[in-house]
């Protein structure tokens, strides 16, 4: 039996994939740390949408942030040089 497109998908890439995710959950996560939210802030909206919109501004500046050593790490080599 052939896999699916979603099997291919899957399977392709899972390390990049998981350091990429990673990075984004720390970014997440430092935002929501430097934050310091409190349950009683979240009874005012303007609050709650300021703490969303920082959780996920963290986890692009987070990704943004990794993807100089993503290049390094996860770029093929480029083929040794050949005297013919």
């Amino acid at each position: 039996m052939r896999p699916g497109h979603i099997q291919y998908f899957v399977a392709r890439g899972w390390l990049e994939k998981l350091y990429l995710s990673a990075a984004m959950v720390v970014g997440a996560w430092a935002a929501g740390t430097l934050c310091q939210p409190h349950a009683e802030m979240f009874g005012d909206p303007q609050y709650a949408l300021l703490f969303a919109f920082s959780i996920i501004a963290g986890s692009f500046v987070g990704l943004g942030l990794s993807l100089p050593c993503a290049f390094v790490f996860f770029c093929p080599a480029s083929p040794p040089f050949r005297s013919d």
